[in-house]
């Protein structure tokens, strides 16, 4: 694409209910986490769940080794900063996890004998302030989470390469203007790894997702 997205300040934000936007989100000094398929994994795992948490609707998306875009509509009272903000915290936090061999559920409490408590815990403390969150919805993430580090536990080897994750400060964002700019951004998600050669066929790559397309499973 012949244009470049340039950051809007905090305070000239647009955070109009139906408004859709265009982020772009870069790792820190441009490490390229998300060559290794079980973070991009987890990736597109929390920005589904950060959705979610925060009532937007996501568009489209494409995971590259150094940078994440993605294409989303505020559908509640949730800030696009705070969505974002979420995203970001939520990968940071897993990677680590991942990297670190720290579990994703924290301990439960002295005494505690059913071991869906500390998630049913968890989800009741969220729950309080996004009360839309279903708890299937909240268990699916956490599934979806530990299949993701299992898998990754019992055919990788190259942890102790790996370093810890950071992502650049703040991130780039576009409010969409009107249907021709929201299908250029989505060509531009479509087409991006094909133009970063990482694959020939925007289809193949495994964390492009475009609206009309299945959403990933567990």
């Amino acid at each position: 694409m012949g244009y470049q997205h340039r950051p809007l300040q905090p305070h000239r934000r647009i955070n109009a209910i139906g408004a859709a936007y265009f982020v772009t989100s870069v790792t820190h000094e441009r490490q390229e986490h998300f060559r290794e398929p079980a973070f991009a994994e987890l990736a597109v795992c929390d920005l589904w769940f950060a959705a979610k948490l925060n009532q937007f609707s996501l568009i489209g998306y494409t995971i590259l080794p150094q940078h994440v875009h993605l294409l989303a509509r505020r559908t509640g009272k949730t800030t696009l900063s705070k969505f974002v903000g979420s995203f970001k915290r939520n990968i940071a936090r897993d990677i680590n996890d991942l990297i670190w061999e720290r579990p994703h559920v924290r301990k439960p409490r002295a005494g505690a004998d059913d071991s869906n408590r500390p998630l049913q815990e968890n989800y009741l403390m969220t729950a309080k302030t996004h009360p839309w969150l279903t708890f299937q919805d909240y268990q699916s993430h956490f599934l979806w989470v530990a299949t993701i580090k299992d898998q990754f536990r019992r055919t990788d080897h190259r942890k102790k390469d790996l370093t810890w994750f950071q992502w650049q400060k703040s991130f780039h964002d576009h409010l969409i203007r009107d249907q021709p700019d929201l299908d250029r951004h989505l060509k531009y998600i479509r087409f991006n790894a094909v133009r970063h050669k990482l694959t020939e066929e925007p289809g193949k790559w495994r964390w492009m997702w475009i609206v009309g397309m299945t959403e990933p499973a567990i």
